[in-house]
C-alpha cells in the first residue's frame, strides 16, 4: 500500500467542517453551479472531457479521515462519485434534479467529494451541472475548472494536444499549513486582537432589533451585545434580484470619478446603511465579508478552497457624507484584506475569549448576514457565450447570505440571497435590496448627502 501524507485541515476546511456538524442538512458543504453553453455540443465528448479534467485537476484526489477524533485530509486518487449524461425535456424537470443533487449528502470518510451532470436543455444547448465540495474546492476554482473543461473538449475534438494543465493545489495547502506556524501568523493575530479590542461591537440584524431584544429577555441579561447567529434550524433556499446595468455604470462612474477602487465598498455601503435604518439607525455595525485569497498565479491556477470569512465592523456618525463613508470602507477593507491569511475559526473564537466576562459565548456574535462579491464574468472561450447559475444546496449556517455575481454579460450584477427560511422572510430580503439599491443610486448622485439623509430614504 502506497505511503500518503496526512494534513490538518485548513482554517476555511474546518469552518465547513464545523457547519457540516452542527446541521442535520450534511449538504451545507455542496456547491451546486452550472454553465450553460449556447450551442449544441458532443455530449458523449464532453463527458469524456469531464473525467480527463478530473484528473488534471489534484483537488479531486483529497479524501478525508478521522483519526484521534480529528478529521485529517490526504491526496488520494482524482475520482468524482458520477458523471451522468441527462436531456431535460422540460425547464421544471431539470430545476428538481439539479435541486436533489445539490441537497443530496457528499459522504466524507475516503470518498470523492464531486460528482457532475452533463446535460442538454429543452432548447437544445449544452451544459455541465456539479455539486463540489466546499471542502475541496470554491467558486474561484469551479469557474476555473469549467474553463479548463471547456478547453480540453475544444482540443479533443479539434484533435490537438491538450492544453497546459493546471497548477496543483497540495503545495498551496502545504505553505497554508506552514504560515500558521510563521511569525507572519502570529503579527497577523496580533493585528486582529487589536482588531477586537476595545469596545464591544453590537449585534446588529437584517431582521432590526427584534432577535438582540428577544436574546436579552431569554438570557436575562438586558445589556447584552451579542446574539444567537448560530442556529439548529439551517434549511435555507436562494432568492435571486439583479441590480440592472444602469445602475451599475452610474456605480463604476461615481467610482470612477471619485478615485475609489472597490465596487465591493459600495455594496458593503449599502447593506450597512439598512442594517443601521432598521436598527435604531445605530452607528456601530458588523458584517462578515468573504475574501477569496487568490493573488498569487499558483493560487488563481488551482483548485482548492482558498476563502476566508472576515470580520468587518464600520463605526460612522450620520453626519457623514456618502462619499466619505465609502473611501472610509475602501481603506478599512484594505486594511483588513492585508491581514486576511488569519485562521478564520480563530477570528471566530476571539471575540469570545475577549468579552467572554460580557456574555459572549460560542454561538452567538454580532452580525447575522455575510457579503460575498464575486463579479468576475465566467468566459469559457472559443466564441461560446454562456449562463451560469447556482443551485441552492437547502442548508446555510447564518441567518442571510448576500453574494454579488456577473449577470452573464447584461452590464447588471445578479444578487443571490440565500436565506434560513424560518428566519428571514422573503419579504424583508426584497426591502432590503430595494433599499441598497435606492440608496446607492441617490449617494452616487450625490456624493455629499449625508448618511442619515441616505437612511430617510
Amino acid at each position: 500500500m502506497p505511503t500518503r501524507t496526512l494534513y490538518e485541515l485548513t482554517p476555511s476546511q474546518q469552518l465547513s467542517m464545523l457547519n457540516r456538524h452542527w446541521t442535520l442538512h450534511k449538504s451545507i458543504v455542496n456547491i451546486a453551479t452550472s454553465v450553460t453553453i449556447h450551442e449544441r455540443l458532443d455530449t458523449a465528448v464532453l463527458c469524456q472531457a469531464v473525467r480527463v479534467c478530473v484528473l488534471r485537476w489534484d483537488s479531486f484526489g483529497l479524501r478525508f479521515v478521522k483519526e484521534h477524533g480529528e478529521y485529517r485530509q490526504y491526496f488520494g486518487p482524482r475520482d468524482c462519485l458520477y458523471v451522468e449524461q441527462h436531456d431535460f425535456a422540460s425547464a421544471a424537470e431539470q430545476e428538481r434534479l439539479f435541486a436533489e443533487r445539490a441537497a443530496r449528502r457528499i459522504p466524507l470518510a475516503h470518498a470523492p467529494q464531486a460528482g457532475f451532470i452533463v446535460f442538454t436543455t429543452p432548447e437544445g444547448h449544452t451544459g455541465i451541472f456539479s455539486v463540489i465540495s466546499h471542502l475541496i474546492m470554491d467558486a474561484w476554482a469551479i469557474a476555473a475548472f469549467y474553463r479548463d473543461v471547456v478547453d480540453v473538449y475544444a482540443a479533443i475534438v479539434a484533435g490537438e494536444s491538450l492544453p497546459k494543465p493546471p497548477r496543483d493545489h497540495e503545495p498551496v495547502l502545504q505553505r497554508e499549513l506552514e504560515y500558521l506556524r510563521s511569525g507572519r501568523s502570529e503579527a497577523d493575530r496580533a493585528f486582529w486582537q487589536a482588531e477586537f479590542s476595545g469596545s464591544e461591537p453590537q449585534f446588529t440584524s437584517l431582521k432590526g432589533t427584534t432577535p438582540l431584544e428577544r436574546y436579552r429577555r431569554i438570557t436575562r441579561h438586558p445589556d447584552a451585545r451579542q446574539c444567537w447567529t448560530q442556529h439548529l434550524r439551517t434549511k435555507a433556499d436562494h432568492v435571486v434580484l439583479v441590480v440592472d446595468a444602469a445602475d451599475v455604470r452610474a456605480f463604476q462612474a461615481f467610482l470612477d470619478r471619485e478615485h475609489l477602487s472597490s465596487m465591493q465598498a459600495l455594496f458593503v455601503m449599502g447593506l450597512r446603511l439598512y442594517l443601521a435604518k432598521v436598527n435604531g439607525r445605530a452607528e456601530d455595525i458588523t458584517l462578515g465579508v468573504n475574501v477569496a485569497r487568490r493573488a498569487t498565479l499558483v493560487e488563481k491556477n488551482s483548485g482548492g478552497c482558498r476563502v476566508q470569512n472576515l470580520t468587518l465592523r464600520i463605526v460612522m456618525p450620520e453626519s457623514m457624507t456618502f462619499r466619505e463613508a465609502v473611501e472610509a470602507v475602501v481603506e478599512k477593507q484594505d486594511t483588513l484584506f492585508r491581514h486576511a491569511d488569519f485562521s478564520s475559526m480563530e477570528m471566530l473564537n476571539l471575540p469570545h475569549e475577549l468579552y467572554r466576562d460580557q456574555g459572549s459565548v460560542p454561538g452567538t456574535g454580532y452580525y447575522d448576514v455575510l457579503l460575498t462579491f464575486q463579479p468576475v464574468p465566467l468566459s469559457v472561450g472559443h466564441g461560446y457565450t454562456c449562463t451560469t447559475d447556482w443551485t441552492c444546496n437547502g442548508a446555510f449556517s447564518l441567518p442571510g447570505y448576500l453574494t454579488v455575481m456577473d449577470d452573464d454579460g447584461s452590464g447588471g450584477l445578479r444578487c443571490y440571497w440565500e436565506r434560513q427560511v424560518h428566519y428571514l422572510p422573503v419579504p424583508l430580503i426584497q426591502d432590503c435590496h430595494a433599499f441598497m439599491v435606492r440608496a446607492l443610486r441617490a449617494g452616487v448622485a450625490n456624493p455629499s448627502v449625508t448618511l442619515g439623509e441616505l437612511m430617510d430614504l
